[in-house]
């Protein structure tokens, strides 16, 4: 064989392998969370929202600017499926942050899957309301309940805007009333104001369920979720709705000129609440996602899209929105023990009782 030729076998294995060894490097970057990352960060949470805000509206990208992390979302439909694989993962977790409700997360709370936290790692926790710090959990965001209606459907029929809950009693609001399913927090705060009107609570609820036996037949019809409430609101198909401040915006930028009150009777307020699982894949990652969750460029994003009240005291509040520091401080807070041990009886109580009673409208 000639040196030529030699040489060429020599070019060609050497070749060969550069290609392979090419190859070899981009299959292996894929498992990596991207160039020039520290890693991944699993965020255990709902879709629907909080996807959005991440990969629609730049705050996965804001997050691995501000912190060299990427984020990866499993989202779950609710709270209820949120928790449950937390707690199934608890041996050996899979997720670094999880959030949901705080009536649920609280379930975590109680099986001791969650790690203490402190400003030391999270250094915005600073900016939190004090009722927003918790040994091993924070509130993240708050949701309000209150009345919100169609101001122009109002107006164009003479009638008062609501000021009360007594006020969805009106006859002129027969089958005009959006009233959420149970079991959900928006439907027991009602409940539960109505209960300790009647000289009950949470041991009695019997007066709540009187008062709503009495609104039932003039409610349109029980909403199963936030968007189908919604979706009647925006056709025209309810003027009001006892529900929450989480829609206001979203019917707003529907067309709907939409309003709403914090009925007389007080509101509750409803935490989205936050944790890092015991033994994460990525601890550090994990203080830097919760430290972000609670950021002022996070929080006001998730006020101005979605209506959500910020936990950090330097967003700035709309002073159009109704909401104020000082209503949250005044707003009553759920028993969350005793939700979760009443809710079943509640729920079987509201479909042998409620559900049956037919329209009047």
């Amino acid at each position: 064989m000639t040196d030529f030729l030699k040489s060429s076998k020599v070019i060609a294995v050497l070749f060969v392998v550069l290609i392979v060894g090419l190859i070899a490097g981009c299959g292996s970057s894929s498992d990596t969370a991207g160039k020039g990352s520290k890693g991944k960060v699993v965020l255990l949470s709902w879709g629907g929202s909080i996807e959005k805000s991440f990969f629609q509206l730049g705050m996965a990208e804001k997050f691995k600017q501000e912190t060299g992390y990427e984020l990866e979302l499993v989202p779950k439909s609710d709270s209820a499926a949120i928790i449950q694989q937390a707690l199934a993962q608890k041996d050996n977790p899979q997720v670094d942050v999880v959030m949901c409700d705080a009536g649920s997360l609280l379930s975590g709370h109680d099986a001791g899957i969650w790690v203490p936290l402190s400003s030391a790692k999270i250094p915005n926790m600073d900016k939190l309301l004090p009722a927003s710090k918790h040994d091993d959990h924070l509130y993240v965001y708050f949701a309000l309940t209150g009345i919100v209606y169609d101001k122009d459907a109002f107006a164009k029929n003479n009638w008062p805007a609501p000021t009360s809950l007594e006020d969805m009693f009106a006859e002129h609001l027969k089958g005009k009333i959006g009233f959420d399913h149970f079991p959900s927090s928006y439907a027991e705060a009602c409940l539960l104001t109505w209960a300790e009107q009647g000289g009950g609570g949470y041991d009695n609820i019997q007066p709540g369920f009187e008062k709503l036996a009495k609104l039932a037949p003039h409610v349109y019809e029980f909403s199963p979720n936030m968007s189908q409430m919604e979706t009647w609101l925006e056709r025209g198909n309810i003027h009001a709705a006892i529900y929450s401040n989480v829609i206001f915006k979203d019917v707003k930028k529907a067309g709907v000129n939409a309003g709403f009150v914090i009925p007389k009777e007080g509101a509750y307020i409803e935490p989205t609440a936050a944790a890092i699982m015991k033994n994460s894949p990525n601890p550090e990652g994990a203080a830097a996602l919760m430290n972000f969750l609670i950021s002022e460029g996070f929080l006001d994003l998730r006020y101005n899209e979605f209506s959500n009240i910020p936990s950090n005291k330097n967003v700035k509040l709309d002073p159009e929105g109704g909401i104020t520091w000082e209503t949250l401080e005044q707003a009553k807070s759920f028993d969350y023990s005793k939700v979760r041990q009443l809710r079943p009886a509640w729920v079987d109580k509201y479909n042998a009782e409620i559900v049956p009673i037919p329209k009047a409208f």
